[in-house]
This record gives structure tokens, C-alpha cells and sequence, in this order.
């Protein structure tokens, strides 16, 4: 059994979520103290911490890595998803934030998040009376190497799926087919499927 609070470094309060890279070689935390920490392992089961995010503003609930990418993404009690990536000389930033002002975020916290299999599409969800909605993001932009200028990508909004739950949405899941699986305090599980159809405004997605 490996303790990782036996280091010299650790979480000032409690730890909400961990995931690992897809490599297996990176391993993310997130804690109320608002901060996000990454986590190396290094020869003889020792692991290192090699970045501590700080960025958001308020307690970050949880961590997903993109499931092919050594991208990160976490979401806060501040409203706000973060996406983050190491430079040419490993150093690690927020290369987006994706907010209500500026790209059709969530309006309260922000509870979960969700990858599907082949990254280029994440779903989010909101856990109060005032946003109980699941946000479906279009992520097929490459992050993992920042850019800047005209060559600039971004992750963008592409859907919100609102007046499916009562209360509070506390995980939304995507699976290998692409089907949402959302659960809420209102003691419902809901299940989204993407129409055929493409909109103009965006994909429309239905009650599976």
C-alpha cells in the first residue's frame, strides 16, 4: 500500500476526486483547498508531484484526464471548467476556462465531467435548481500542445440538455456509443441519445 500523504507534499483538505492518464504514468487530484496536483510515478513505485494547479476559486470536485491526450480537465464549485497541459519544458497550464460569459458554461457549480471513447466530445453537468443542465462540449481540438496567435484552438460549446431533472445532476457519463447517462436527485436516471439529424445550431440530442 503506497500513502501518498507519507510525502512531503499533500492536500491541505479533503481530496474530492483522482484519475489516471491514459499512460498510467500521471496521476491528477483535486481537493477542496482549490487546488489540483499532478502526480508522477518514478522508478521503485515512488511518485513525485510535479504541478500544483491553482486556478480556480473556489473547491474543484473533480479530475478527468482526456482518454488519449495528457490533457486535464477539472471542475469547480466556482462555475467554471478548466482545461489544463504541460509545455515544451513540462511546465503545466490552463490553456482554456470555459465559463458562462464566455463559451455557454454552467451558471453554478460545476459537478462532474465525462470523456467519450474517442475524446472528441465531453459532457458536464450542474447541480443546482438555477442550471440543472448537461452541457455537451465539442473537444476534438488537440490541446495537449498549446498554441498561440492564428493558430490558436479552443474546445467549444455544442449543446444543453435542461428540464430533464428536478434537482440536482450529480454524474453524467458518456459510453463507448456515445449515449449520456445522467443521475439526479430526483431520484432519476436519464439516458441521451444524438439525433440523426444535424441542426444548424448544433447536434439535438433526445431521450434515449
Amino acid at each position: 500500500m503506497r500513502n501518498l500523504r507519507t510525502t512531503d507534499w499533500w492536500h491541505e483538505n479533503e481530496v474530492k476526486s483522482v484519475s489516471w492518464s491514459s499512460s498510467g504514468s500521471l496521476l491528477a487530484t483535486c481537493s477542496r483547498d482549490k487546488t489540483v496536483w499532478i502526480w508522477e510515478m518514478q522508478p521503485g513505485n515512488e511518485y513525485e508531484c510535479v504541478a500544483v494547479l491553482q486556478g480556480h476559486t473556489q473547491d474543484v470536485k473533480m479530475v478527468q484526464w482526456h482518454p488519449f491526450l495528457d490533457v486535464l480537465v477539472s471542475v469547480s464549485y466556482d462555475n467554471s471548467i478548466k482545461v489544463w497541459a504541460d509545455d515544451e519544458d513540462d511546465e503545466w497550464h490552463c490553456v482554456q476556462t470555459l465559463t458562462e460569459a464566455d463559451n455557454c458554461g454552467h451558471s453554478s457549480i460545476v459537478w462532474a465531467l465525462s470523456f467519450n471513447k474517442k475524446g472528441d466530445r465531453m459532457v458536464t453537468c450542474s447541480c443546482y435548481q438555477d442550471d440543472c443542465t448537461l452541457k455537451i462540449w465539442d473537444t476534438s481540438a488537440d490541446l495537449s500542445q498549446p498554441k498561440t496567435g492564428d493558430d490558436h484552438e479552443s474546445w467549444r460549446h455544442l449543446s444543453t440538455l435542461t428540464g430533464y431533472h428536478g434537482r440536482i445532476i450529480f454524474s453524467a457519463h458518456l459510453s463507448s456509443e456515445d449515449i449520456i447517462a445522467s443521475g439526479a436527485g430526483d431520484d432519476t436516471i436519464c439516458l441521451f441519445t444524438e439525433e440523426k439529424i444535424r441542426m444548424v445550431e448544433g447536434p439535438s440530442y433526445r431521450l434515449y
